[in-house]
């Protein structure tokens, strides 16, 4: 069977008809935290300063056009953001389908990334459901993909950006795209000025921002820390794969000679990923997000520990596959 014909078969499970939508085909080049050789070859090592940003726009692929990169906040660390606009661009994405698709056993075809993947909307009575629970549950989505993302950064079925895979700023960055979003979407103003001001607020928020050759040399400094580069590639010592509960964000070891308080260095930037709706639900009751499991993947996999007979993965495989692929990346 394909995905083209009128129903779609994965495991035991019989889907309607896919629509005829690509989701999260739209993403920002952008970066590691890193500042090696092979990263600024490929181009992974921009950074940025909140004097350089410019407005958001919607869906966009030039990082230029935005004054992207990572930047570092005294009180929040640093922020990845490209991360940031593009799961705040996907859950912008999801909210405008969920009127339409939001428990009506539908099935939505994803971006392929490492493997062949849907967003599936599960047969669920959504009456209840209020404006607040539907952008809880775009931005759980967004969160997951963007979670997906790592995974297969870190297995290397997306090749070239192991060195990235659940890097500190992450989870942090990924899911504050998504906070943001939400907050741009709870009216029915422009978008783009919405996420705009909220992301200036939030950087103001945060206190100072050193200047953007402040943070390249410190991601120079993190060589050893943080990163580690042999001969022609490059990978990461820490990563944060913590992707639920309170998620925290990462402050550089050298956070009072880029210019922050000792104040500062004890305020927690951390955010707490919200998933319980108004009925007491939880926002992944209402869908599976959904990649088919190749024979390559099957070898990844056994070759890290664990052999899996199962078909397809989604967002609860998570638990197991992250302890996994970090387990891989030491082989």
């Amino acid at each position: 069977m394909t995905f083209s014909q009128s129903t779609l078969a994965v495991g035991r499970r019989r889907y309607k008809p896919t629509p005829r939508i690509t989701l999260f085909k739209n993403s920002r080049p952008c970066c590691s935290l890193t500042q090696d050789p092979f990263s600024k070859l490929m181009g992974y090592t921009k950074t940025t300063n909140v004097s350089m940003l410019e407005d958001h726009i919607y869906q966009n692929s030039d990082t230029n056009k935005e004054g992207n990169g990572l930047l570092y906040t005294c009180k929040a660390g640093y922020i990845d953001l490209t991360h940031l606009r593009d799961t705040a661009d996907w859950t912008k994405e999801v909210f405008e389908l969920l009127g339409k698709h939001l428990g009506k056993d539908k099935s939505i075809t994803v971006k392929e990334e490492g493997a062949k993947r849907r967003l599936h909307f599960l047969s669920m009575d959504t009456r209840d459901l209020t404006r607040q629970d539907l952008l809880i549950i775009a931005a759980n989505i967004s969160y997951e993909n963007s979670v997906w993302h790592e995974i297969a950064t870190g297995f290397d079925f997306v090749k070239f950006q192991h060195m990235s895979a659940f890097s500190p700023e992450d989870n942090y960055s990924n899911y504050l795209g998504t906070h943001l979003a939400k907050e741009a979407l709870t009216n029915d103003g422009d978008f783009n000025s919405s996420m705009t001001d909220n992301i200036y607020d939030f950087l103001l928020h945060n206190k100072n921002h050193p200047t953007k050759e402040s943070v390249s040399n410190d991601l120079t400094a993190l060589e050893g820390i943080v990163w580690k580069y042999s001969g022609f590639m490059t990978d990461l010592i820490i990563r944060n794969t913590k992707t639920y509960g309170s998620i925290t964000s990462f402050k550089s070891p050298n956070h009072l000679k880029l210019g922050c308080s000792k104040k500062s260095l004890k305020e927690k930037g951390s955010l707490k990923v919200e998933n319980i709706l108004s009925n007491g639900k939880s926002a992944s009751d209402y869908f599976d997000l959904e990649a088919t499991i190749s024979n390559s993947m099957k070898k990844k996999f056994a070759k890290a520990g664990k052999k899996i007979k199962k078909e397809y993965l989604t967002e609860e495989d998570n638990l197991w596959l992250i302890p996994l692929m970090i387990r891989y990346r030491k082989l």
